[in-house]
């Protein structure tokens, strides 16, 4: 498991969150699942604690893991996207509202992401999400 941010908007001083998981068990390929809550500007760590992650919160005071987690069979990689959303950020005066600079955002990650996680390049590599995310 790692988190971090990668620079998507120098200019600006715009990074991207994200998370990732990797897989519990070995399958017969590598595959990762890159996921997007939608939104916009709902962060994809709901995603991860609330439906596809590893991990839930059993109440206030508890994490407990989540049995039918994707990251069984799959790495998990959420992405806060667009900029200003959850813990990814950018100067509020460059805050984004169209979508073309949220997919050119994303291609800059998912490029800094390869640099730094080259084995990303040998997995089978599928986008999912929920709501607003498919537009992304």
């Amino acid at each position: 498991m790692h988190a971090g941010y990668l620079p998507v908007d120098p200019k600006h001083h715009g990074a991207l969150f994200f998370w990732h998981f990797a897989s519990k068990y070995i399958a017969d390929k590598s595959r990762t699942v890159i996921w997007f809550n939608g939104g916009p500007g709902c962060s994809s760590l709901i995603g991860a604690w609330m439906a596809i992650g590893p991990f839930r919160f059993q109440d206030e005071n508890t994490i407990i893991e989540n049995n039918g987690s994707w990251h069984m069979f799959a790495n998990l990689l959420f992405v806060d996207q667009p900029v200003g959303t959850g813990f990814s950020y950018i100067d509020t005066d460059a805050l984004i509202h169209e979508l073309d600079e949220m997919a050119n955002h994303f291609v800059s990650f998912l490029d800094r992401y390869i640099e730094v996680f080259p084995e990303l390049l040998q997995n089978d590599i599928y986008l999912a999400g929920e709501s607003f995310a498919g537009q992304y």
